[in-house]
């Protein structure tokens, strides 16, 4: 059987990587490519019709790595043309891609978040602000691809939000609404699992590192690093489950079919968690660090989410803590350069325990380099987060491009409690 993967980033080198060790796969496809991805996949470069051509020719299922083919409605067309795929159409897409849908979506089904209001457009905006005490957040409504969100302390940071918002439009597929949430102070984790109609495969806890500097500072990034398995007492997982209980409750209610990851990110406080935001794929780069860590056959399990199968409660791992850090060009994630060569010590190599995945990389005449604003993900596994932190950083000193960014912070937290 072969698989097709959507994207060309980090997540989706971690999917293929996966996809190469498989006892049923036979080739890996990819609509994408990076550095990386080249050497593990068939990559591909056509159109969204040719493409659904060339998958009705093969034995194959598709899985959704980049939110932006989910909200193409690509899961639909696929299906449409009798095509196994793994990935929700564009209903169930609607929950991350309408963040005000989503905050409707859980106060109807009482899945516990924080408290919020939504408004519309940059005058109504302003007019919250002048009568707002901080802190509150600020998100996007509409597509932001994880960049959507400002936590304000001071009112003039949310002025100029709102213009950069709506007068230089830098998100310009967001829409016009604005959701106004409820800060609260407290620890975020990430959780994930597969979702089919039988019900949900919990996958390993992560924490992902959002800020761009060390001790959370500075801008909102996609991601520069993460960890897993993020470690969670009982009486705290049995309140996330319900939250994905809830959660199934509502699809099931409003009948929105769906069949592919589900990722919660999730604010803890008390021992209680908080709603942020569901969306409907993998994060990056947690995939990178959750990955490595399962012992079982991934494809398998996609294939038998989309088959319909039973599902039990919760997935197979490895013993093993993974740190994943994030190397970014300089720059990120505003303006940075491309085309910088990556050079690689001659003595580093790809080990049992130690995975680099490539994102904004490309492979021209034998040489890599740099192409976007998170170049590289590095990962690596040991006994403990201080070990596996360790493992991390001497990869990252072997790896080297003008304008390499890391966060020397990954993992710290956990060692210093």
């Amino acid at each position: 059987m072969d698989v097709l993967i959507l994207g060309n980033g980090g997540r989706e080198d971690a999917f293929a990587a996966s996809f190469r060790k498989s006892n049923i796969i036979d080739n890996t496809f990819s609509y994408g490519c990076n550095g990386g991805l080249i050497k593990k996949a068939k990559c591909l470069d056509m159109s969204f019709d040719d493409l659904i051509n060339f998958s009705k020719t093969r034995d194959i299922f598709v899985v959704a790595g980049s939110e932006k083919f989910l909200f193409a409605s690509l899961g639909d067309q696929f299906r449409n043309a009798g095509i196994k795929f793994f990935g929700p159409g564009k209903k169930g897409a609607l929950l991350e891609e309408k963040k005000a849908y989503a905050r409707t979506f859980a106060k109807k089904y009482r899945i516990n978040a924080p408290g919020y209001e939504v408004v519309r457009g940059y005058a109504e905006l302003l007019d919250y602000i002048k009568k707002a005490i901080p802190p509150y957040v600020l998100k996007i409504s509409g597509p932001a691809y994880g960049k959507g969100v400002s936590i304000i302390n001071d009112n003039n940071e949310a002025i100029k939000w709102a213009h950069d918002v709506f007068q230089k439009r830098i998100f310009p597929d967001a829409g016009e609404d604005i959701v106004i949430e409820e800060y609260i102070e407290g620890y975020e984790i990430s959780a994930f699992a597969l979702v089919n109609s039988k019900g949900y495969l919990l996958l390993p806890y992560a924490q992902d590192y959002k800020r761009l500097y060390e001790k959370d500072l500075g801008p909102n990034t996609g991601g520069m690093g993460a960890i897993a398995p993020y470690p969670v007492n009982s009486s705290l997982h049995e309140k996330i489950k319900i939250l994905f209980d809830k959660f199934y409750e509502g699809i099931k209610t409003e009948d929105i079919e769906y069949t592919g990851f589900l990722y919660m990110g999730l604010m803890i406080k008390d021992n209680t968690p908080y709603l942020l935001e569901f969306n409907v794929r993998m994060g990056d780069p947690e995939t990178q660090a959750v990955l490595p860590l399962l012992k079982e056959d991934l494809a398998e399990k996609i294939l038998s989410c989309i088959n319909e199968e039973e599902l039990k409660n919760s997935s197979d791992i490895k013993p093993e803590k993974s740190v994943s850090v994030v190397l970014a060009s300089k720059g990120y994630p505003i303006k940075y350069k491309k085309g910088n060569l990556i050079t690689l010590h001659p003595s580093l190599k790809e080990e049992k325990n130690i995975h680099i995945f490539h994102a904004g990389t490309v492979l021209k005449e034998k040489k890599l380099y740099t192409n976007g604003g998170r170049v590289l993900t590095v990962t690596a596994l040991s006994d403990s987060f201080k070990n596996a932190r360790e493992k991390a950083y001497k990869i990252i000193e072997q790896i080297n491009f003008e304008g390499k960014y890391f966060r020397k912070d990954i993992g710290r937290r956990l060692i210093n409690e």
